[in-house]
């Protein structure tokens, strides 16, 4: 073996036992090793051991898109950056004098408007307007 392998396996052989620092020289090269040692949490009897679920954010991007062809009109209250609630009316689409409202499926922040605010044709499957949704799940804890 080399001087590189009689140090890799060195180190292996160290990180096996329970030591927080080591010294050694040998040949005018000095090595040092130190290592913080933890102690295993132990339980008691009586103590159950717990899982704690921390609070868990997930970002939902929705794409609203048009469900028929005509002329979309968005309110103009809708900007980029606007906060929506689900359900709330984010403009309408005009269709043989018949008018469909588009309405914000989840809570959320308005990303991005595609298409114009004023009455632009749209196709069928058009991408309209995209909302960043924010979803939370509960801080709890659970028994293991």
């Amino acid at each position: 073996m080399n001087k590189f392998e009689d140090l890799i396996d060195f180190i292996h052989k160290t990180t096996q036992t329970n030591f927080a620092s080591i010294q050694l020289e040998k040949e005018g090269m000095r090595l040092y090793i130190t290592r913080e040692l933890t102690q295993p949490k132990q339980l008691t009897t009586k103590e159950e051991p717990k899982e704690e679920v921390q609070e868990k954010k997930y970002t939902l991007i929705e794409r609203i898109i048009a469900n028929r062809v005509g002329l979309f009109k968005l309110k103009e209250e809708i900007t980029t950056g606007k906060r929506v609630t689900k359900g709330e009316i984010l403009g309408y689409i005009k269709c043989i004098n018949l008018t469909f409202d588009i309405k914000a499926p989840c809570n959320g922040e308005i990303l991005e408007i595609k298409v114009p605010a004023t009455e632009t044709p749209v196709e069928y499957g058009q991408e309209l307007i995209v909302i960043n949704s924010l979803l939370e799940e509960s801080k709890q804890e659970t028994n293991v």
